[in-house]
């Protein structure tokens, strides 16, 4: 005789055996989900998921591309050049020049200055190789011109101007991006340093010579700017029909 409880029982047990196959699709679905809150999380939306080629990608592979997009954006342009420099042995060849310096001309002060070039150095190398871009060690170079100042000509005051060069340089890259500014921030800049260097130095002549640079400046940056526009320009072609391409 068939036993009811037999056949309830072989019912469960094939229930269990093919629960996991369920169970399977539903982790298909859940990783679904998990994928897209790993875009989320990578900034990647929607059909990001999808690449030119159709191909559906997980979410370790884009993970790895973006973590791969970041990292490129801190490689250099010439990376050869910032492992040259970053390998430069600078305070081993400043502690060389202070010694022969310090021997030769007996100068161990204030030579001792050129110390502070080192950390400078390795900082806009650093900028260099994580930004990709230079950064002028500006207060560096005001604070070793002040120091120079003071200790050779005893022109602490009013050396202490020269510190006003640097928020007068941000200030000035700003304005600079303005459009039709750049030539009355330059006039301004010309003043500036013709008042400075005629009241602390008294050389009014021929520092008047610096007014004659303003055209030349004004030339050189339209040219450059002209340069730029082109090199844009071709470049833009150049993706254009390279895209065109692909489509074909």
């Amino acid at each position: 005789m068939l036993d009811f409880d037999d056949v309830s029982k072989e019912n469960e047990g094939s229930e269990s055996i093919a629960a996991p196959e369920v169970k399977e699709n539903s982790d298909e679905y859940d990783y679904a989900t998990k994928y897209d809150k790993t875009y989320k999380k990578y900034g990647f939306r929607g059909s990001h998921r999808f690449d030119n080629s159709g191909e559906y990608h997980t979410d370790k592979s884009y993970a790895i591309m973006s973590n791969n997009e970041g990292q490129s954006k801190k490689i250099p342009d010439n990376p050869i050049i910032a492992k040259f420099l970053k390998s430069i042995p600078l305070p081993l060849i400043l502690v060389i020049i202070y010694l022969i310096v310090g021997f030769v001309c007996d100068a161990w002060h204030p030579a001792w200055v050129m110390f502070l070039i080192i950390p400078a150095y390795y900082a806009v190398i650093e900028q260099y190789i994580a930004t990709n871009t230079v950064r002028v060690p500006l207060f560096t170079i005001v604070l070793i011109t002040y120091l120079l100042m003071g200790f050779l000509g005893d022109l602490w005051h009013p050396g202490w101007i020269v510190f006003f060069v640097w928020p007068l340089y941000f200030t000035v890259k700003k304005l600079m991006k303005l459009k039709n500014t750049r030539i009355i921030v330059y006039t301004f800049l010309c003043v500036a340093i013709y008042l400075v260097v005629g009241l602390v130095m008294k050389i009014w002549h021929p520092t008047w010579i610096i007014f004659l640079t303003i055209p030349v400046f004004e030339a050189i940056y339209r040219g450059a700017e002209n340069l730029i526009k082109e090199k844009n320009k071709e470049k833009n072609k150049v993706e254009i029909s390279d895209a065109n391409e692909e489509q074909k």
